[in-house]
């Protein structure tokens, strides 16, 4: 992340007095503009510190400064002053031999890099006040402003590139600053570790051949951990200078935008993409730098802008600051401070400033657009008062508290909210969410999963706790444990067993009808937490997260497809009150065709009673039919899936599922409300009818009990359909064929075909005698040649048990 805070100056002859910073009470200074209506409304202006000479001076000092990480640093020559948040307190205040042109910070805050005139670069600690370390770079002095620009990039590891650009064109680059190595170095009082740490450090400098063009301003851009980029603004337009071209990485590129006005400032906008330049006639630019066009830039209309700060916003949205003269000035020595949307350029507030009034350079963790004003004596207008730093701030109370919480300064927002009397609820919601956020599974890395990680997780949620606790809504309490991800499944009943708790102790006149609705909210994510727990007991948070989102008639439908059928068994049972409104014909025939057909049928068998079925009759009588004619294709499937235990297999899921629809038909009779009667009553009457599937069911099982006594008294196996043909003469032939010897013809005949013959209302000689008559109309014409045919026993057998003789 790119930090650009190089510092705004001012440079004016001054006298070298002493300077004091005191405290500034907001509301003795807070003002608010005129001449742009109800717009004035959404800011107002705060003073928050000001700085006061030890004597009357007529000119100002030499002035720049730089805000950053919550922390404001004002320069006044040779003096830096460092404000904490808000400029509430003074942090350090440091003298130095020379005049300051620059101040730069490091990320965090707790460094400042300072370039003098003099050509010397210093870091300071803030909190020590210490100057930790001086580097002499070899320029030579001049009454000008000698340092231009600065920027700083923090890699990965936490070490710190800066840079510092010269008026001479010159780069100075700093690398490998460890800023937290150097803060434990200082706090453990170990100058060896300090030499060390800057050992390690590395100093460059590169001459940027700009010719002979004054440089006035820069802006840099970091693009890599090698890769630095220069937005210079000079008195001949604006340039960028890179240090490694595309074509030859080790050798730097200088291009010239196509401008010729002496530019005083340029601003890298949204990431770099663009510039803003503000050249010396007061014209504001926006150049887009991937093509180098002018994307917008100011007309002759516009007032000329005397100094600008760009102050990004949420994703595009983003405001500019601009200092201008006023459009009918007179005799009044003053300025207008005025905030531009961006892009659009439409001006939304103004407020008049002094003469001199300078914008402070606008950092990270900063959340305002900050200045430094001069006051004059009132007695007298030639002699400076005081130097005030103000502030612009939303005028609207709860813009400024939104602004707290997008920044999550929880702690501030309460102050706040208790100095202007707003209700702190929504201070305790934002921090609920917040903490919640941070124990979100899907942010923690895999990686980061340490015992330290698991320690401030648990920190978090104690935390997390006590801010719920300090919460009267309910129901966003309710939602809260409810709805957000945590980092773990003991933390997920934790934060449910407290809603519960919650509720518990909540009175009905509080929430009125929604106690109910709340807590059984809670009741029905426990019980579907309970419920993940037992069916996938060494799953993660992140599978119980999409669990519990999910549909369970879609969940369960699932598991019966992978034949996880004990899973799709519980989920049907403890989940059905939350689909069963949904049961109708269409997914009837979706739940039944979801059934796996891989399962052997022993433990179809054992399962089907139990499960779905009856409940599908009870909640879409209709649906009978449906059931029917799946069960009867089921087991007619049996016959090639499970040919080794056909018919027996089949006959057991036959019955099995004609028990499951008479049983759910007894017990609708028994009680029930009389639709429901009345609807199983016509199911039950359809059944009978030979065009019903239950019908067709009923007689699919009574055709395998005919195959099992069969298979098992007279080891004749014929093929189902063989069987049950239209054809029962045919059927008898089929069973003579499959006999072996004529010794089991009379056993057959006996024992079954002639209860078969009275079944179908046969002839049993007459169907006999037939199958004797295509037995011999089949064979061969010759087969008498032979000594005997394979049938001829069978036939003689046959013609035994024919109890006519004619």
């Amino acid at each position: 992340m790119i930090v650009h805070n190089n510092a705004t100056s001012f440079f004016l002859p001054s006298q070298m007095v002493n300077w004091d910073a005191l405290d500034a009470d907001a509301d003795e200074d807070t003002r608010q503009a005129g001449g742009l209506g109800s717009l004035t409304s959404l800011y107002e202006v705060l003073k928050l510190a000001y700085l006061q000479p030890d004597d009357k001076i007529l000119t100002l000092p030499h002035l720049c400064a730089s805000a950053a990480w919550g922390r404001v640093a004002v320069a006044l020559d040779s003096t830096v002053f460092v404000f904490g948040e808000g400029c509430s307190t003074l942090l350090m205040q440091l003298s130095i031999d020379a005049i300051i042109d620059i101040i730069l910070w490091v990320p965090q805050g707790e460094f400042l890099i300072l370039g003098d005139g003099n050509g010397s670069v210093h870091c300071v600690h803030v909190a020590s006040q210490k100057l930790l370390l001086t580097k002499k770079m070899p320029f030579q002095s001049t009454n000008e402003k000698l340092f231009v620009g600065g920027g700083s990039d923090q890699a990965e590891d936490g070490k710190v590139s800066l840079t510092l650009v010269t008026a001479l064109g010159y780069v100075v680059g700093m690398k490998n600053f460890d800023p937290e190595a150097f803060s434990d170095g200082l706090r453990n009082g170990d100058p060896e570790q300090l030499r060390s740490l800057e050992a390690q450090m590395t100093l460059s400098l590169d001459n940027m051949d700009i010719g002979n063009a004054q440089l006035n301003t820069a802006e840099c851009i970091m693009t890599g951990s090698d890769s630095l980029w220069v937005w210079c603004g000079t008195d001949k337009g604006s340039c960028l200078w890179m240090q490694s071209s595309l074509h030859d990485p080790g050798c730097p590129l200088t291009w010239e935008a196509p401008r010729s006005s002496s530019v005083t400032k340029v601003i890298q906008i949204f990431e770099g993409r663009y510039i803003l330049t503000l050249d010396n006639s007061g014209k504001l630019s926006v150049i887009c730098v991937v093509t180098g066009m002018t994307e917008w830039e100011s007309t002759d209309k516009d007032l000329p802008v005397l100094d600008a700060v760009f102050l990004q916003g949420d994703g595009d949205n983003a405001q500019l600051f601009v200092i201008h003269k006023p459009r009918h000035s007179g005799s009044s020595k003053g300025c207008v401070l005025q905030i531009l949307a961006f892009p659009g350029f439409k001006p939304i507030y103004e407020v008049n400033v002094n003469e001199n009034t300078i914008l402070v350079q606008t950092g990270e963790g900063m959340e305002s657009v900050m200045f430094v004003e001069p006051d004059v004596d009132p007695d007298d207008e030639e002699v400076v008062a005081s130097l005030k730093v103000k502030s612009i701030v939303d005028g609207i109370p709860e813009a400024r508290l939104a602004k707290l919480l997008r920044k999550h300064k929880f702690v501030e927002a309460k102050e706040f909210c208790q100095t202007f009397s707003l209700d702190i609820e929504e201070v305790n919601k934002a921090h609920a969410r917040y903490l919640c956020d941070c124990m979100n599974p899907w942010k923690i890395s895999a990686t980061s999963a340490t015992l330290n990680e698991t320690d401030v997780s648990k920190d978090r949620t104690e935390e997390l706790l006590t801010v719920l606790g300090n919460i009267r809504d309910a129901g966003f309490v309710t939602s809260l444990c409810v709805e957000a991800p945590f980092q773990d499944i003991v933390t997920t009943k934790k934060m449910l067993n407290y809603a519960k708790e919650r509720l518990a102790t909540t009175t009905k006149s509080e929430e009125g009808d929604q106690l109910g609705h709340m807590m059984q909210r809670v009741s029905e994510t426990t019980y579907r937490l309970c419920t993940f727990e037992t069916i996938f007991p060494s799953s993660d948070i992140q599978h119980w997260l999409a669990f519990s989102s999910t549909d369970m008639l879609e969940e369960f439908l699932v598991h019966q497809r992978m034949e996880n059928l004990d899973v799709a068994s519980t989920v049907w049972h403890r989940h059905l009150y939350e689909f069963l409104d949904r049961i109708d014909v269409h997914s009837v025939t979706e739940i039944l065709a979801a059934f796996p057909h891989n399962v052997p049928s022993s433990v179809f068998c054992n399962w089907l009673p139990r499960n779905v079925i009856s409940d599908l009759v009870k909640l879409c009588p209709d649906s009978m039919e449906l059931i029917a004619m799946w069960g009867d294709k089921r087991v007619k499937n049996l016959e090639i899936l499970e040919k080794a235990s056909w018919p027996s297999n089949g006959l057991m899921l036959a019955e099995i599922i004609i028990s499951v629809l008479e049983n759910v038909v007894t017990d609708f009779h028994a009680g029930g409300n009389i639709e429901v009667q009345m609807a199983v009553h016509v199911a039950q009457w359809k059944a009978h009818s030979p065009s019903s599937a239950l019908y067709h069911l009923r007689q699919t099982s009574l055709a395998l009990q005919d195959l099992k006594i069969l298979a098992e008294k007279f080891r004749v196996k014929i093929a189902f359909s063989q069987y049950t043909q239209e054809n029962k003469a045919a059927v008898v032939g089929a069973l003579l064929e499959w006999l072996v010897c004529g010794e089991e013809v009379a056993p057959l005949v006996d024992g079954f075909l002639r209860s078969y013959f009275i079944r179908y209302g046969l002839d049993c000689d007459e169907t006999l005698a037939g199958f004797i008559t295509d037995t011999l109309a089949s064979a061969d014409q010759d087969w008498w040649v032979w000594q005997e045919a394979q049938w001829e026993d069978k036939v003689y057998a046959v013609i035994n048990v024919i109890t006519d003789v004619q």
